[in-house]
């Protein structure tokens, strides 16, 4: 095998004997690791495998508590994101960290605006710097523009062109190509590739494991806080970083048995989608390219989106009406609802997780107005063993889960308050393929003894195992229901409008 860069010249950035703990949780426990300039270097793993923890200790949100962290040989203390960047490490977080009224250029230069004088903004510095950076970076957006009106993958774009304005030595990327369409990753990953190839250290976080083997150099895996494997270009295969991630080996994705759907649950008249129906023991997915609507149509069912003045927006649960104007509404008729962006709109981070589980209806667990401790202790314990939630500590704090653990609350929120109707958005975005599998066996459970479920997806292949039907849209409408054994290129067709070309069914 060739030699690495890391044998010929001292790693970009190497951690040696990195250790974390929270409590008596340890997170990570005597990890090594070098990242060389000039290379994309994979990390993968389970959720709740270390990775969040890791890459928290590399940009200076953590301290570790054992180890030491040194940049081109020298050791570097990095006990905070400014030391961190100091130093010559910056991140681009999974969760999108814009200021969204602020425009292309001002979110770039936010930390150190140009100035005439003291006081003084030069905004036609900033934009100029912008302008040269983003054309740098082969990246067509307007300085002017403003972030709102961006799609997910220039935002990411953005992300990472104000992480290189600190010309770091590494760049962190948390799962940067999830929630995309195949197009937005390509744009991604080709220029992660250029970027390594101009010098610059990558690590690339992901659970698209087919996504880091083509693209990456090494690859290290975690679990459990540990290493378990480091892996050179050309040692990996699919099947084999399967189970490094999962730690065994993966049964089949539960079988779709054939069965009918029950009676009617719910009946929605919404604008996107007038007249359409749910059913008892059905899941259904919602599909669609970015802005097709699916999303749109969710969020008014599970009253997370207002529906606009004067238009009509009617929903019955069991045949009981629903004004689905709000939230508070919407969970009373026992609509479950999981966003998309869980740590921002979903789990308190400050909370426990079984305080997170309680919050779907708190008044399940009081007494006289007390909250039942006892009672929730017990409940969230039945909930973290179902569901596999790591660490298994009902006091552990919510906001330091992994991405895929605070999905297991946010669904046990739901199973908790006795919802009948959950609606998820992109449940399996961010989560690693053990995980998977269980969140599929869990919506699939979920329907079959409580009610129905909404999936939202853009791809909406993995959910084929528990699909009962699927809801295709396009340009703000509903424009197709498809049954179960719709094949891949007549689903697609009917997002797109028209015959895509070179795909198989």
């Amino acid at each position: 095998m060739t030699a690495s860069p890391a044998a010929t010249a001292p790693p970009a950035v190497a951690a040696h004997g990195v250790t974390k703990r929270f409590g008596t949780f340890t997170a990570l426990d005597g990890v090594d690791l070098d990242l060389a300039a000039g290379e994309v270097h994979g990390l993968i793993g389970s959720n709740g495998a270390g990775k969040s923890t890791l890459i928290k200790v590399l940009c200076g949100a953590y301290t570790p508590d054992a180890g030491r962290l040194e940049v081109e040989g020298r050791r570097v203390g990095t006990a905070t994101p400014a030391q961190a960047e100091q130093a010559g490490i910056t991140v681009v977080h999974q969760e999108t960290q814009l200021f969204p009224e602020l425009t292309v250029a001002d979110n770039i230069v936010v930390a150190a605006p140009h100035r005439r004088g003291r006081l003084l903004r030069d905004r036609r510095a900033d934009h100029a710097e912008t302008a040269e950076l983003l054309g740098t970076l082969g990246v067509g957006l307007d300085p002017a523009r403003r972030a709102d009106t961006l799609d997910l993958a220039e935002k990411k774009l953005l992300q990472v062109a104000r992480a290189l304005r600190a010309r770091p030595k590494l760049l962190i990327l948390d799962e940067p190509t999830a929630a995309l369409e195949p197009r937005q990753c390509r744009r991604i990953t080709e220029l992660v590739r250029r970027l390594a190839d101009e010098g610059l250290a990558v690590l690339f976080v992901s659970h698209d494991l087919d996504e880091v083997r083509l693209l990456c150099d090494r690859i290290t895996a975690l679990r459990d806080g540990r290493i378990v494997a480091r892996l050179g270009r050309g040692e990996a295969t699919p099947h084999g970083l399967v189970e490094l991630v999962a730690g065994r080996t993966l049964a089949n994705a539960p079988d779709r048995a054939p069965h009918e759907a029950g009676d009617v649950l719910v009946r929605a008249d919404l604008p996107d989608a007038p007249e359409l129906e749910l059913r008892h023991r059905e899941v259904v997915t919602m599909t669609g390219i970015l802005g097709s609507g699916a999303g749109r149509f969710a969020r008014t069912l599970a009253g997370a989106r207002r529906p606009p003045r004067h238009v009509r927006a009617e929903v019955e649960v069991g045949g009981r009406a629903v004004r689905p104007h709000n939230r508070v509404a919407a969970a009373a008729a026992a609509i479950g609802f999981v966003p998309e962006e869980r740590k921002r709109d979903g789990v308190q981070p400050l909370l426990s997780i079984e305080r997170n589980i309680a919050l779907g209806d708190v008044r399940a667990f009081t007494r006289f107005g007390v909250l039942d401790r006892r009672k929730m202790r017990a409940e969230a314990l039945r909930l973290i063993a179902d569901l596999d939630v790591r660490p298994a500590d009902p006091a552990f704090p919510a906001g330091l889960l992994s991405g895929g653990n605070q999905q297991k609350v946010l669904i046990a929120r739901w199973l908790a308050a006795g919802a009948r109707v959950l609606v998820v958005e992109e449940p399996t975005h961010g989560i690693d393929i053990g995980a998977k599998e269980h969140v599929l066996r869990q919506l699939r459970a979920f329907a079959d003894e409580r009610g129905c479920v909404v999936i939202v997806a853009l791809e909406s292949e993995e959910f084929r195992s528990v699909t009962d039907r699927y809801l295709a849209f396009r340009r703000g409408r509903l424009v197709a229901e498809l049954a179960a054994d719709v094949t891949h290129a007549e689903l697609m067709t009917a997002c797109l409008g028209e015959h895509p070309e070179g795909l198989a069914s």
